[in-house]
């Protein structure tokens, strides 16, 4: 209650319906960040969760004095749990998923494999990792299902690894099961 009026201030639409996107935005990005930890491989997804986190906060700040004093203390564990999804995806993660030249390399040599062997090396999804003997270990999955989105593009056991030496040369192809 204000001390002129008497009355209740009432919270407006706009500034609880921002307050619901706040508190989900919240969620999602730190369900991101913690989701992803142990596959670091998806920088867009690290992204969203940056993007997603830093936006939260900025809202935050815009509705502060919109909403009631209770829904501020939930506020502030909304922007205290983005402000670790920005420093820890942000400051720390993205840093690790950047792209290396050799790994685009030993990519492009497990494609040229393939190609030479009359496949189709566009009708797969790739990525890289580079092993402590120094060779890469190249996997393809497999695409069968293009019109599908996610996992249900791939069928189990659809994936191949190939152990690129650092030179360029297929040493290995290993067929999924």
């Amino acid at each position: 209650m204000t001390a002129s009026s008497g009355k209740a201030r009432r919270t407006s639409p706009w500034a609880a319906l921002a307050y619901v996107l706040v508190l989900l935005m919240t969620l999602y990005a730190f369900a991101i960040n913690v989701i992803t930890f142990a596959t670091n491989d998806y920088r867009s997804i690290v992204l969203q969760a940056v993007g997603l986190a830093g936006l939260a906060v900025l809202l935050v700040f815009v509705i502060w004095r919109r909403v009631p004093a209770a829904a501020r203390i939930m506020l502030v564990l909304c922007v205290l749990a983005n402000l670790y999804t920005l420093f820890d995806a942000g400051g720390r993660r993205l840093p690790e998923l950047q792209v290396e030249p050799a790994a685009v390399q030993a990519i492009a040599a497990a494609h040229a494999y393939i190609r030479e062997r009359g496949s189709d090396p566009l009708g797969a999804e790739w990525s890289a990792r580079h092993m402590p003997d120094g060779t890469w270990s190249v996997m393809a999955w497999h695409i069968v299902y293009p019109n599908n989105s996610g996992s249900s593009r791939f069928v189990p056991g659809g994936h191949t690894f190939y152990t690129v030496s650092g030179d360029g040369k297929v040493l290995e192809v290993t067929e999924g099961r």
